[in-house]
């Protein structure tokens, strides 16, 4: 049975967000008016789903914040904290947190682990995380701590070539997942149905599942055939504005 979101919290990105961190080597200027309305058009693909908005305001003290996914995991009725990687995102999850404790009960993660929610991809009661440049292993000894007397499990997944490992790898719903087996091994994954991106498309195999419907990003059609053809209801939109701040469909959203 696949999980049913009623709500996402969401922060749009404020004028701070031309000063995020950016991949290695990036040279085009984010165009943050065209992000805003990237981010709306977001907000109401998400609406049209049924999901209720909780919107955070940007704080100009975190570039990065509308990326609000790192700042969590959700795992049914439990959030878990993080603590995020990158020094100079550290406190993004406070307002995350706050958003998130009238509706779900609260754990948290401890330096010195380190650990950003776009590295844990959930499929049921299995938790696979990234070791990334991000993610410690401090980090999954404390997820076994947190979830294993709930009855989860903690997956470790070593990455190649990527920040996140939704960076290379989303869970689509009916035991699929959309890979791109350059940057992580797809036998990880031997229990599920998986979808392959093409090398040329890796960017895409970040996608966001939700209530039935797969958001692709704009410019990957043979990704989305791929889905369409493996029989799930596809909608795309455009992420231009946030792959230029290392960032993608799912770093959005934090769904419950």
């Amino acid at each position: 049975m696949e999980t049913h979101y009623e709500h996402a919290i969401v922060r749009p990105p404020g004028e701070a967000y031309a000063q995020c961190i950016r991949p290695p080597g990036a040279r085009d200027e984010i165009d943050v008016a065209l992000a805003a309305a990237q981010h709306s058009a977001y907000v109401r693909a998400l609406e049209s789903q049924g999901i209720r908005i909780h919107s955070l305001a940007p704080d100009a003290h975190y570039p990065d914040g509308c990326f609000v996914e790192d700042a969590v995991i959700v795992a049914e009725d439990l959030a878990i904290i993080c603590a995020m990687g990158a020094p100079a995102r550290r406190g993004e999850e406070t307002s995350v947190g706050d958003a998130l404790k009238q509706h779900v009960e609260i754990a948290r993660i401890t330096p010195p682990a380190e650990i950003d929610g776009g590295d844990v991809v959930r499929i049921g009661n299995r938790l696979f995380v990234g070791v990334s440049q991000r993610t410690n292993r401090h980090a999954l000894d404390q997820l076994r701590d947190i979830v294993e007397p709930r009855g989860g499990e903690v997956v470790a997944v070593e990455m190649n070539g990527v920040l996140h490992l939704k960076s290379a790898c989303t869970y689509a719903g009916n035991d699929t997942v959309v890979i791109s087996p350059e940057h992580v091994d797809k036998e990880t994954f031997a229990g599920c149905r998986r979808i392959e991106v093409p090398l040329r498309e890796s960017y895409a195999a970040n996608c966001l599942a939700v209530n039935g419907m797969v958001v692709v990003s704009v410019g990957y059609p043979r990704t989305r055939d791929l889905l369409d053809k493996s029989g799930f209801k596809t909608m795309e939109l455009e992420m231009s504005e946030f792959r230029k701040g290392w960032g993608s469909l799912t770093c959005l959203s934090v769904l419950f």
